[in-house]
């Protein structure tokens, strides 16, 4: 499995361009690049649905599971997917892995849930839905953005949207690069 770039804010002796190069050349650069999606706003989005804190700093987290109550944060694969399996059982509806893929609105896009807990199974599957919810809002990036959280309610997504992009602008004033195509 490639390695998913740790993008914290706290990037210590790496320089402004050495990260945006690390970001670029990770798993992001590659599947942001194969949906047209520039690499920082594959990142902000993996962010602002996975984001874990651990001694190497704050980073999208691929074992992230969450319920309509309770968001949980498995340590292991192993762990992720007995979570997974454990929650399948009682809830009506499942945000799985690094892109936080609804399984109640995206079953359709997967054969087995626990692919989505490998980062770039969860990256491509995010990525796709991402590109496409842009799409059905062509001039209107935060409510394209903002339609991968919720595509039937304008608020929620233009909350969601606008979100999503102060990350990525943050994220670009630090290490560079863009948050538009």
């Amino acid at each position: 499995m490639k390695k998913v770039a740790l993008l914290a804010f706290a990037l210590g002796a790496l320089s402004v361009t050495h990260a945006h190069a690390d970001l670029d050349n990770s798993l992001f650069g590659e599947i942001a690049r194969e949906h047209g999606l520039p690499v920082n706003l594959l990142y902000s989005v993996a962010l602002a649905e996975s984001a874990y804190s651990s001694s190497e700093g704050i980073s999208p987290w691929p074992y992230t599971i969450r319920t309509a109550t309770k968001a949980y944060y498995a340590k292991t694969l192993e762990e992720a997917e007995h979570l997974l399996t454990d929650l399948l059982r009682s809830a009506r509806s499942v945000d799985v892995g690094i892109m936080q893929v609804n399984l109640y609105w995206n079953s359709d896009r997967i054969n087995d849930p626990k692919s989505l807990l490998s980062a770039e199974n969860g990256l491509r599957t995010g990525a796709s839905i991402l590109s496409e919810r842009i799409r059905s809002a062509p001039g209107d990036l935060e409510l394209g953005i903002g339609r991968y959280h919720n595509i039937k309610n304008e608020a929620l997504a233009r909350n969601y949207g606008s979100r999503v992009l102060a990350i990525c602008k943050n994220i670009s004033y630090v290490i560079g690069g863009v948050c538009e195509q």
